[in-house]
């Protein structure tokens, strides 16, 4: 993920977790669950592989 698209995710998870409280969701959904997801989707991937390994 490149720096803008890391920005746009972080708003559209912060809309999310906002929308969740707007709307009278659980506690354990917009306190919880949603910011668990989005530090999660947010955090880099060091473990993914992006490239072919060499080797068959």
């Amino acid at each position: 993920m490149n720096k803008q698209q890391t920005l746009l995710a972080a708003v559209l998870w912060a809309a999310a977790i906002l929308a969740a409280a707007l709307l009278g969701t659980p506690a354990f959904f917009s306190q919880i669950l949603l910011p668990l997801l989005a530090a999660t989707s947010l955090l880099p991937r060091t473990g993914s592989c992006l490239t072919r390994s060499s080797t068959p």
